[in-house]
């Protein structure tokens, strides 16, 4: 994450995360032949793709604040389990 915040910082605009989109696909390859619909597996991933992101983003003008990082991880959380 830390790479990720160093690169928003400066104004990049598409931050590809390659662990957590490997990750997704590897979540998504797992859950076709257990029989879920390609397509909503892909949703699945995607929906959570863009809940790191928008977390991420909520995080970025809190570096430093331990406390309030953590807020904000907790509440990303219930979100993440209301989706």
């Amino acid at each position: 994450m830390t790479h990720w915040y160093g690169l928003n910082e400066r104004g990049v605009q598409h931050i590809e995360r390659e662990t957590l989109d490997s990750a997704l696909q590897s979540g998504r390859s797992v859950l076709e032949p257990m029989g879920w619909e390609p397509h909503a597996a892909r949703t699945q991933a995607l929906r959570f793709r863009r809940h790191s992101i928008r977390l991420l983003k909520q995080m970025a003008p809190h570096q430093g604040d331990q406390k309030k990082l953590v807020s904000v991880a907790r509440q990303g959380r219930q979100e993440l389990e209301a989706l």
